[in-house]
C-alpha cells in the first residue's frame, strides 16, 4: 500500500509537469539508505513557487484520487494525508542566486 501511495503522488505531479524533488528527512534516507525509509510515513517533497499556482489547481485531482489537504498554508506549505501517509510540499523561492523556503528570510536579504 506505502509504495501505491506513494507512486499516486509522484504520477499527479508529473503528469501535471510539476517539476519536484525529496527533501529534508525524505532526501536524508534515500541518501543513507538508498530507498525511501520503510518505518517513515510523512514525505518531503518540494517545489519552485514558479509551480505553486499550478499545484494550487490541482487540489480536486489530489482530492480525488484519495489525498486529503490536511493544511494549506499560502506562503510556503501544503500537507496532504492517505492512508496514514502524510505528504509535505514545501514552496522554495529563488532570488538572485539563492534559493530557499522561507520567503521572508530571502527578501530580507536582499533589501
Amino acid at each position: 500500500m506505502r509504495n501505491n501511495v506513494i507512486a499516486g503522488f509522484k504520477e499527479i505531479l508529473e503528469k501535471n509537469d510539476i517539476h519536484f524533488w525529496l527533501d529534508f528527512g525524505t532526501l536524508l534516507g534515500v541518501m543513507r539508505e538508498g530507498e525511501v525509509l520503510s518505518w517513515d510515513k510523512e514525505f518531503d517533497i518540494s517545489i519552485f513557487y514558479k509551480d505553486f499556482e499550478r499545484v494550487k489547481k490541482l487540489l480536486p485531482i489530489f482530492i480525488n484520487e484519495g489525498y486529503k489537504p490536511i493544511h494549506i498554508h499560502t506562503d510556503n506549505n501544503y500537507q496532504f494525508m492517505k492512508d496514514g501517509f502524510k505528504f509535505d510540499i514545501n514552496i522554495y523561492y529563488k532570488e538572485k542566486d539563492d534559493i530557499d523556503c522561507d520567503r521572508k528570510r530571502i527578501l530580507k536579504y536582499y533589501k
